[in-house]
């Protein structure tokens, strides 16, 4: 099967990573990708050279689009794809204008977030919404805000949740050992690990401010991540005299070695689409403590803790609860966890409900 991939950009995010992981999935499972980047810097890429990357440069300018949308109709006559399944606001209504011209092509359309965004986004999406010949967000509670506020249409649009690459993410006692040896921080001490741009959505002030209630005496917080809120940040640190206690470790390629060293993963976020770096963190199995913000609770299931967004005290008092459970509530809540990441939300897994709904689009054309 020939699949193009249109995505807004490939800087550094969850979705971003999703798709290029995807990407790397289809091509193992024999089919041939081609991935189009419409706009910004490529930060994440897929690991197989046979995805076929391409960037537009797109910039906002009329004669910039006109050249992106003339470049996207070559690739289609030169690539000739069974499906184009778009991400992302921007790729979304720009591969629904192009079905306008081609209305022979089959045109997958995925979000990764309940918010819709602003007025504009709204109309923009509801006035096209026929176009797509079906739409997908990453959780439930995402898919259902999109189709209430009609934006998807309910007959042609499902759930699919994103999937981990369990084999990267897994739980290694080595990388542990030398990360924390790296960090100077001994197995006699906790660690909590938070993972995220900083930005508002992730809400960092939520999970610091929750951090100085806690008794931290044995424990230290790393934060990976960068972003416009650093400054912020590193102030707030001090105020709350957290400076001896807290690492802001800027950003990482290898977050599954970090996940590895630490004992609890913590979610401040105020918002979120599907919280790929919760189920990322299940499958190093890690426990979670995790606010309710976007798909997170269907992601952590049973198998972890999820309080209310914006409550720094539920935050602290959940944290301290899954620090100060026993070895064998430990070891029975990190095993759950992995087996719950396997059985569902796995790249393998989520690549087949991707390559059925493919499959299902075909046949109805046949």
């Amino acid at each position: 099967m020939r699949i193009l991939i249109l995505i807004t950009g490939l800087e550094l995010g969850g979705a971003e990573t999703q798709v290029s992981q995807m990407c790397d999935q289809l091509v193992s499972e024999g089919h041939e990708i081609c991935l189009i980047a419409m706009m910004g810097k490529i930060d994440v890429r897929p690991m197989s050279e046979y995805v076929k990357i391409y960037s537009l440069d797109m910039q906002k300018n009329i004669v910039s689009i006109i050249k992106s949308f003339a470049s996207v109709f070559k690739l289609l006559d030169e690539f000739h794809p069974d499906i184009i399944h778009s991400h992302l606001f921007h790729a979304n209504i720009f591969s629904r204008i192009i079905k306008m011209f081609k209305r022979d092509i089959i045109l997958v359309n995925t979000e990764h977030s309940k918010y819709i965004g602003s007025k504009l986004r709204k109309v923009l999406y509801q006035l096209t919404r026929s176009i797509p010949n079906f739409t997908t967000n990453v959780s439930n509670e995402a898919l259902e805000n999109f189709v209430n506020n009609k934006v998807f249409n309910k007959k042609n649009s499902v759930a699919i949740y994103n999937g981990i690459n369990v084999n990267k993410f897994s739980f290694s006692t080595n990388t542990r050992a030398r990360v924390r040896a790296e960090l100077s921080i001994p197995e006699s001490r906790k660690i909590v690990l938070a993972i995220g741009r900083l930005v508002a959505a992730k809400d960092y002030p939520n999970l610091l401010n929750s951090f100085s209630l806690l008794n931290t005496e044995n424990v230290d917080l790393l934060i990976i991540g960068a972003g416009s809120e650093l400054e912020a940040l590193q102030s707030l640190i001090e105020e709350l005299n957290l400076i001896d206690k807290v690492k802001l470790l800027g950003a990482k390629q290898n977050v599954e070695d970090y996940l590895s060293a630490c004992d609890i993963f913590v979610l401040s976020s105020a918002w979120e689409g599907f919280g790929l770096v919760v189920a990322e963190a299940m499958s190093c199995e890690r426990i979670v403590v995790a606010t309710d913000a976007g798909g997170v609770k269907e992601v952590v299931g049973d198998y972890g803790f999820i309080v209310p967004i914006k409550s720094p005290h539920e935050l602290a008092n959940k944290v301290a609860h899954a620090l100060s459970l026993n070895q064998d509530e430990v070891s029975i809540l990190q095993r759950n966890a992995r087996h719950r990441i396997e059985n569902t939300f796995s790249l393998n897994h989520v690549c087949h409900e991707w390559l059925w709904l493919y499959r299902k689009l075909l046949c109805n054309e046949c």
